[in-house]
């Protein structure tokens, strides 16, 4: 026996009786902005937790939960809709986010090519529920009986979720390390005490944009080498840098000493989102990388919960992270119009 489930009024799926769906319908979901289908199947799947709002356990506190995500997602990110392709409920339902073969906005550089599953929760020291595992295999069984998700496909779990790498193997991460770019040792780490109460937001201006993942990598290195030869740096200034592929690069990694901005250096986590961004906004992919990265970073208390967002422009006399990039950040929430600098301005 089956049930007939809508996704998003565009597509109809099956799904078999043993897997309770709650509707975008009946859990009380707002119409979706501008719903965009892309052409399946699947290559990846890419598990997610909310880490706020924390786990549910009835039917109730999980369509409130949902209700809580989109409009986080559509209100204050200014998102089509809830980012995720379906979520999971404390209570073990499945629970109808954009739904399968619809863009999503949870995963940069992949938001067209997978289906992004939300465990409804903080599992940053603990496993999701039985039942919310199980159902989340039986999603992704579905998915692939259902020639939505390729029978080959790989399991990406951001940063945010290393807990789950125990659900399913062929793990791969969003997040290219250190020694995955090809850096040099630091010449010395100095470390401070976290959480860090300042987020700052820079541009590369040179090099410039980088789109895929070997031109990234490039752009990594040349920085490192600028900063630590050509300024006699300890290592690359940033604590993490932002490609034009929608990957996290590791900088000098959290609560390290960074090179990035006199001044908050040694309280601070400084993100460049590598490119000129002077005249042109970042793509989509890089500010959901940027958003991701601070997400992730609050939830492991890395950064404080209450943390400001200033551009390097607001503590140096400098053009940086770019008019059109400042102009963005300066919509988003934890910005502060203080400290604030000078108008003269170099190309940093």
């Amino acid at each position: 026996m089956y049930k007939t489930i809508g996704i998003i009024a565009v597509v109809c799926v099956f799904l078999p009786e043993s897997m309770t769906i709650v509707t975008r319908e009946e859990w009380g979901a707002k119409p979706p902005k501008t719903p965009t289908l892309f052409n399946g199947p699947s290559p990846y799947v890419i598990i997610h937790h909310s880490y706020e709002p924390g786990a549910c356990y009835t039917a109730k506190e999980c369509q409130e939960a949902v209700q809580s995500i989109q409009e986080l997602h559509q209100e204050v990110r200014g998102w089509s809709d809830v980012g995720y392709t379906f979520l999971i409920g404390g209570d073990g339902n499945v629970y109808e986010g954009r739904g399968f073969n619809v863009v999503g906005a949870h995963a940069p550089g992949y938001n067209d090519k997978s289906v992004g599953i939300c465990l409804i929760g903080d599992w940053r020291t603990e496993l999701p529920t039985e039942k919310m595992l199980e159902a989340t295999h039986k999603l992704i069984e579905y998915g692939i009986s259902s020639g939505y998700i390729v029978k080959d496909y790989k399991l990406l779990v951001p940063i945010f979720v290393l807990l789950l790498i125990a659900l399913l193997p062929n793990i791969m991460m969003a997040y290219v390390t250190r020694e995955e770019w090809g850096a040099k040792p630091a010449k010395l780490v100095e470390k401070f005490r976290g959480p860090s109460p300042y987020v700052i937001i820079h541009h590369s201006y040179q090099p410039g944009a980088c789109f895929t993942t070997d031109d990234c990598k490039a752009a990594m290195r040349s920085m490192q080498e600028f900063h630590q030869i050509g300024r006699g740096w300890n290592d690359i200034g940033y604590t993490f840098a932002i490609g034009g592929d929608g990957n996290i690069y590791e900088g000098r990694g959290f609560n390290v000493v960074g090179a990035h901005a006199p001044g908050y250096n040694n309280r601070s986590v400084g993100i460049c989102v590598i490119g000129d961004w002077r005249f042109k906004l970042p793509p989509p992919n890089m500010l959901e990388a940027v958003h991701n990265l601070i997400d992730y970073g609050v939830s492991k208390e890395f950064i404080a919960k209450d943390f400001k967002l200033l551009g390097h422009r607001q503590v140096r006399d400098t053009e940086c992270p770019g008019d059109r990039l400042f102009d963005e950040i300066t919509t988003w929430p934890h910005w502060s119009a203080f400290p604030s600098q000078s108008n003269k301005k170099i190309n940093v």
